[in-house]
């Protein structure tokens, strides 16, 4: 039997926008509302204006200088951007607020005799946790999305996203009883959970979110965004193309991304992306694993400002999207709880979309659409097609920030005389051996892939030496494995080249010629009895005294170098560390080093030689190299930032670490900061 709506909507526990929050959404229908107006309301909220500083400040805005106010905040990102960072931050408090309150006074007898993990959970409040998570989570995934179809602004996609799932905090809060057993029956049925609403409840979620968000008076084409997300593919076929009709389709996707990454219906969501990806917004496989990591890593960055720190529990960790892969594909496994025995195995960096379908006996993709694989089937590490597309993001970003490419080429030495006198069968033992091997020695960050009898390494953040050194170890691993085959063990060795490059800003060609210098280094490598390396640097020595000096002089590896802390610690307490990227230009201002004209000199001869920031500016004789290896230093890794971690994690004794600060910037004084008592935006 359907709900009683009226249940809901004279509910005092129904979430309602804050005072400030409403205000700011009525300016927001005013165009020609004044910065100084809607500065002044949003201080008049003082919990609100510290969170959206906080917010202008995080990664969520990459700004170039820090803000320190919410006129600031106006001036650097512009009152439209403001109202939708303002808009989420509300809707976040109403979630929190109301929803937290309903649990807290919900009876422990009501809950339990549903008789259900999450509803267990709720008492602790961990299932509105998971529901805030996905909220942001599916906020991200819209933001990321509007670059796929072009047709709006990202904050604006960010606040459409975070309106999801209104609808479901409205639920849990008004009706916990009856909603929560809806979901519990859902997933034991393994029906779209929307399906469940509204045969149980009467309405979906979806609806209700929309009602809500109509009954507040925000834009009308949200509304409809939220309220079609679920809909069915013909519905949206028939829209006409326009900017609403990007934003539907990207809000649908959004919501299944965060149904996948969040929810305990795996297995729906996939197929839903699956769907969606294939006839709404065409993103292959292999871009879309890209895609849905970029939404995990963002989600680290920036859910402190909206859900808090982000508690560890078992469900749903969003810790690292490692931990998050291996979750969702334990969880694709799994039916109504109960584990199968089908063996799963993770891959390095990929969700594997098409494998766990095929293992899961799920519906596939319209026949007249090409499947897509991106693993090799013999190896299961990344096959080149993926490769192709990783190498094309990476040099994206390291043209960005420039960083260095590199790129290493493993090759079996006389692979096809090892399978004329052992057969080809011998031949597959060995790639796998070596796939294997390559797996033990890589970090997760780095990717393999498989191309016919050589592999290729995309190595994360490398340097000349860093190259050299995994290109050894890989050659030293091979050198002393023995493969048994047929009673004998037989040895194996390859020859490995490395490239190395640092790209400039508009190098967007440049992993072609990374790959192929490897090749060339790989082919030198081999020649003769092979069981060799060979490197080849695309980097001048200036560019490679600079990376080795700005990688080396950091304060982390410093303070391993000077034996205080080994390389366990620091790099475990660098998972965590998140720095906002701030351009070479700011940080000169802000060390004091450059003025604001000389900044714009070095960004005008920028704009015709397309040279890096750094290069010009010590040609111009602006900096020394000194004065440039220390603000890339401070690019990287803030030494200040890093110190608060260590001292947070209780690595090191405030005093002790106060000492440490002092013979490091005496070391590298231009890393150091002006006023040694303030700490960084």
């Amino acid at each position: 039997m359907a709900l009683d709506t009226r249940k809901i909507w004279t509910s005092p526990r129904l979430p309602t926008l804050s005072a400030v929050g409403t205000k700011v959404l009525e300016l927001s229908r005013h165009p020609a509302t004044a910065p100084r107006e809607l500065a002044t309301l949003l201080n008049s909220d003082p919990p609100l204006a510290k969170k959206l500083v906080a917010a202008a400040n995080s990664p969520l805005c990459t700004l170039s200088s820090p803000v320190l106010s919410t006129e600031q905040a106006l001036s650097a990102l512009g009152t439209a951007c403001v109202t939708s960072l303002t808009l989420s931050l509300s809707l976040v408090n109403a979630f929190q607020g109301e929803v937290l309150q309903d649990v807290r006074s919900s009876t422990k007898d009501e809950i339990s005799n549903l008789a259900s993990q999450p509803l267990d959970d709720l008492s602790q409040n961990k299932f509105i946790e998971r529901f805030c998570r996905q909220a942001v989570v599916k906020a991200i995934a819209a933001e990321t999305l509007c670059h796929y179809v072009r047709d709006g602004l990202e904050y604006e996609y960010f606040l459409a996203g975070l309106t999801l799932d209104l609808g479901r905090f409205a639920l849990l809060s008004t009706v916990p009883v009856e909603y929560l057993s809806a979901l519990q029956r859902s997933r034991e049925s393994q029906r779209p959970r929307c399906e469940r609403e509204k045969s149980e409840l009467g309405l979906t979620a979806a609806e209700l979110g929309g009602q809500l968000l109509q009954k507040w008076g925000f834009p009308a084409r949200l509304i409809r965004g939220v309220q079609s997300q679920h809909a069915s593919l013909t519905a949206f076929k028939d829209l006409e193309s326009n900017a609403e009709c990007s934003l539907r389709r990207a809000l649908a996707l959004a919501s299944a991304i965060g149904d996948y990454l969040c929810d305990d219906q795996q297995a729906i969501s996939l197929f839903r992306i699956r769907e969606l990806t294939a006839h709404l917004i065409p993103i292959r496989e292999p871009e879309l694993d890209l895609l849905i990591q970029s939404i995990v890593r963002r989600f680290e960055q920036i859910a402190p400002i909206f859900c808090g720190d982000v508690p560890s529990t078992e469900e749903h960790q969003l810790a690292n999207s490692d931990q998050l892969k291996s979750l969702a594909i334990e969880q694709l496994t799994s039916v109504g709880g109960r584990s199968t025995d089908m063996e799963v195995r993770t891959h390095r960096g990929s969700l594997h979309l098409q494998t766990e379908i095929e293992r899961r006996g799920l519906p596939k993709e319209p026949q007249d659409r090409p499947s897509h694989s991106f693993h090799d089937p013999l190896t299961q590490v990344y096959n080149h097609e993926f490769f192709e597309s990783a190498l094309h993001k990476e040099v994206q970003r390291c043209c960005q920030v420039a960083s260095p490419l590199g790129i290493a080429i493993v090759q079996v030495d006389r692979f096809d005389s090892v399978c004329e006198t052992f057969g080809g069968r011998f031949g597959d033992v060995v790639l796998k051996r070596i796939a294997d091997i390559l797996n033990d020695l890589l970090r997760s960050s780095d990717t393999i892939a498989r191309v016919d009898q050589q592999f290729l390494i995309l190595a994360s953040t490398p340097t000349a030496k860093g190259m050299q050194r995994l290109a050894d170890r890989i050659r030293a691993r091979v050198e002393a494995e023995h493969i048994a085959w047929e009673g004998k063990s037989t040895p194996i060795t390859v020859s490995v080249g490395a490239s190395l490059a640092l790209p400039g800003r508009l190098d967007l060609d440049i992993g072609t010629q990374v790959v192929a210098t490897a090749r060339e280094a790989t082919r030198e490598a081999a020649f003769g009895e092979g069981n060799n390396i060979y490197f080849s640097s695309l980097v001048n020595e200036l560019e490679l005294n600079r990376l080795f000096m700005s990688n080396q002089m950091r304060f982390s590896r410093w303070l391993v170098s000077e034996g205080v802390l080994d390389i366990p610690r620091v790099a475990k307490a660098l998972l965590s560390f998140n720095q906002r990227a701030l351009r070479l230009g700011d940080l000169a201002i802000r060390q004091e080093l450059l003025d604001t004209r000389q900044v714009q000199q070095v960004l005008n001869e920028q704009e015709e030689s397309h040279a890096r920031f750094g290069e010009i500016a010590v040609q111009r004789a602006y900096l020394s190299e000194d004065q440039l290896t220390g603000l890339l230093i401070l690019q990287q890794e803030d030494p200040i930032l890093v110190a608060s971690l260590f001292l947070k994690m209780s690595l090191l004794e405030p005093q002790h670490l106060k000492a440490l600060l002092r013979d490091y910037f005496a070391l590298v004084p231009w890393a150091a900061p002006l006023n040694p008592t303030a700490g960084r935006g």
